[in-house]
């Protein structure tokens, strides 16, 4: 059983001759193997948002079905490093913006894909930059070096949400005895990004990005 609209390959042989129309549903496809041994096999699965996975299963005799679910430790390098290049780009497109205080339509372009809705990626992005610009200190540089996934999975909606960290250096400038001081430092934001596939992946929300420096 996987994600509806998925396509599985095990063996190196796709499936689309196994699928079990009646015991699909809204949400899952499922596929019956004919009889094989029971020995571990190879698994590809490209799910509808755009990510490839390799995997096993192992047939048994003591149960009949397994559902073939995403697992971070399971994504080719491809899929991967596409991901992470598509947040390095995001991430710094949204602070920068954010820190010169530019409104979403300024920057909306950056964003837009056909038929997509970017009504939630627009509240977040004025949170965040209303929470980035209230604060004592202020961003006057950013530059997002590295990402690491550290979890991935399918919503409801179908999107995909990453959480992720991204390490950056920074510069920032602030107050004290009435003379603006300057900081320059590097640090690391512990955050998540949700995803849909449109040629690409295109950014649709994003949560708990760091906007305290110091």
């Amino acid at each position: 059983k996987v994600v509806k609209g998925s396509t599985v390959e095990v063996a190196g042989i796709k499936l689309d001759d196994y699928k079990d129309d009646e015991k699909s549903d809204d949400d899952f496809d499922v596929y019956v193997l004919p009889e094989v041994f029971t020995l571990e096999y190879p698994v590809k699965i490209t799910y509808p948002m755009g990510v490839t996975i390799d995997t096993s299963i192992e047939p048994s005799t003591y149960y009949n079905g397994s559902t073939l679910e995403l697992d971070v430790d399971d994504i080719s390098d491809d899929t991967k490093n596409e991901i992470e290049n598509a947040i390095l780009k995001d991430i710094q497109v949204i602070y920068d913006s954010a820190k010169d205080n530019k409104n979403f339509s300024d920057i909306k372009s950056n964003f837009e894909y056909e038929n997509g809705d970017l009504t939630e990626l627009e509240a977040s992005y004025n949170d965040f930059k209303e929470d980035l610009n209230g604060r004592s200190t202020k961003l006057t540089e950013i530059k997002f070096k590295e990402v690491e996934i550290s979890d991935i999975k399918i919503t409801d909606d179908g999107t995909l949400q990453v959480d992720f960290n991204a390490d950056y250096d920074y510069k920032a400038t602030y107050e004290l005895f009435g003379e603006t001081e300057t900081s320059d430092n590097d640090g690391t934001t512990y955050s998540s990004m949700t995803f849909a596939y449109e040629d690409g992946y295109k950014l649709t929300d994003f949560d708990d990005l760091k906007y305290y420096f110091y």
